[in-house]
C-alpha cells in the first residue's frame, strides 16, 4: 500500500459546497489509516461503502455529498505525526480505567442524565434510577476490559497493543488537533476509554467505538469545527467475541453487502453528527438513520431497517434545513446572521462550540 506524506497532502484543499438550484452539495476530504494486523479495505471496498454513504444521505437528508480521497497510509504513522504524547497518557491500563470510571462517576451521572430518560436506558438495563443504571454500566465495562486484555484474534496475537491509536481519548485529542482531514476510514479495534461519558450503546457493544464525530476546530471552511471517523473492525474481523450468534450469519454476507451496510449504516450515521450536527436520538421513528435505539446496535440489521423505510425522517430535516442556511451564510460570510440561526436549531448537543464562539466571539452563548 502506498503511503503519501502528510506534508505534502497537508498543502491540497478539497473542501468546499455548491449551492444550486436548492440543492447544497458538500465535499469531504477523506484519509484512509489501516492496521496491517487486521483485514484491509482495497479501493473497491472503500468505492463501495462511500457510495452506499452518498446514497443514504441523499435518501434521508435530501442531501448530495461526495468525498475527496486525500491520504492513504498507515494509522500507527499518523498518530506518529502527531503531538500526542508517545507514552504514558494513552497507555490503556484496565485498573486505571476502571478507577477513573469510579472518579467520573458524577460526571458520567449528569452525562446520562442530560442525554436519555430512564425508558430510553431500560432497553440495556432494567433500572429504577439512574444511580442504579450507572452501576450497571460499571459492570458491564469492567466485564468488557478483563475481557479485551487478554483477547487473541484469529490468527494468535493479542488484540490491544497498548498503542495509541487503540483509545478513544487519545482519537478525540489527534482529531481535535488535526487540520488535515474531515473524514478517517480504518480497519482497526478502537476501546472506548472516554469514562466520564458512558454512551450506552457503546459500552455494551464490547466498548468497541465504531464511529465517532468530533471536534476539529482546525478544520475551517463549512463544516465549521467538525470531523468524523468510522472503523470496518466488527464486519471485516470476523472474530467470534464481537459477532457473538451472529458470527455465521456474517460469514455468509458477500464483502458487497457488509460494505453496504458499512457506508449506508454507520458512516451515513456519523455523517449526520458531523455535518449536520444531529444528536443520537430514541424517537424520531424507524426510519431515522440517526436512532441508536437497543434493538438498532447491529450494524447490518440497522441497515435493513433502513431499506425498509425509505422515506426521509422528518425530524432530522430540521436540523438539515437549519445546517444548510449556516453553510450559504457562512459562504457569503454573512456571520452576524449566523447567530440567528443557532437560535433555532433543534437540538444543540453537537453544534462545534468553539468555532462557533471564534466566528461569533462572546456575542454566542449556547
Amino acid at each position: 500500500m502506498a503511503t503519501r506524506p502528510l506534508s505534502f497532502w497537508a498543502t491540497i484543499v478539497f473542501v468546499f459546497f455548491l449551492s444550486c438550484k436548492g440543492k447544497t452539495s458538500f465535499v469531504l476530504k477523506l484519509a484512509l489509516l489501516q492496521d496491517p494486523r487486521f483485514p484491509q479495505l482495497s479501493h473497491l471496498d472503500v468505492q463501495e461503502i462511500l457510495a452506499a454513504a452518498q446514497e443514504m444521505t441523499a435518501q434521508k437528508f435530501a442531501t448530495e455529498i461526495d468525498f475527496s480521497l486525500a491520504h492513504e497510509g498507515f494509522v500507527e504513522d499518523f498518530f506518529k505525526s502527531s503531538s500526542l504524547p508517545k507514552n504514558g497518557d494513552f497507555i490503556i491500563d484496565e485498573e486505571y480505567l476502571l478507577q477513573e470510571f469510579r472518579k467520573k462517576k458524577n460526571s458520567a451521572l449528569a452525562f446520562l442524565r442530560k442525554n436519555w430518560s430512564l425508558k430510553d436506558l431500560g432497553a440495556y438495563f432494567p433500572t429504577g434510577s439512574y444511580e442504579s443504571f450507572w452501576q450497571n454500566l460499571f459492570l458491564t465495562y469492567r466485564q468488557k476490559l478483563a475481557t479485551l486484555r487478554n483477547y487473541r484474534l484469529k490468527n494468535g496475537m493479542l488484540l490491544l497493543n497498548h498503542k495509541p491509536y487503540e483509545s478513544y481519548r487519545s482519537w478525540k485529542k489527534i482529531m481535535r488537533e488535526q487540520n488535515l482531514y474531515d473524514f478517517i476510514l480504518t480497519n482497526h479495534f478502537i476501546l472506548y476509554d472516554e469514562v466520564a461519558e458512558p454512551y450506552p450503546h457503546v459500552i455494551f457493544k464490547h466498548a468497541k467505538v465504531s464511529g465517532s464525530s468530533f471536534d476539529s476546530p482546525k478544520r475551517e471552511g463549512p463544516f465549521m469545527g467538525k470531523s468524523a471517523m468510522m472503523s470496518v473492525f466488527e464486519l471485516y474481523a470476523e472474530e467470534e467475541y464481537f459477532l457473538g450468534e451472529r458470527t455465521k450469519k456474517i460469514k455468509n454476507y458477500s464483502r458487497s453487502f457488509r460494505n453496504k451496510a458499512l457506508g449506508g449504516y454507520l458512516l451515513a450515521h456519523e455523517i449526520g453528527h458531523m455535518l449536520f450536527w444531529i444528536s443520537d436520538v430514541y424517537d424520531h421513528g424507524r426510519n431515522c438513520l440517526m436512532d441508536t435505539r437497543f434493538e438498532n446496535l447491529e450494524i447490518a440489521d440497522g441497515y435493513r431497517v433502513l431499506l425498509e423505510h425509505p422515506e426521509p425522517c422528518p425530524r432530522c430535516l430540521e436540523y438539515v434545513e437549519a445546517r444548510k442556511k449556516i453553510a450559504n451564510l457562512y459562504e457569503k460570510q454573512e456571520i452576524e446572521k449566523i447567530l440567528d440561526t443557532l437560535k433555532d436549531y433543534p437540538k444543540p448537543n453537537e453544534l462545534p462550540f468553539e468555532t462557533i464562539r471564534q466566528l461569533l466571539g462572546k456575542k454566542y452563548s449556547p
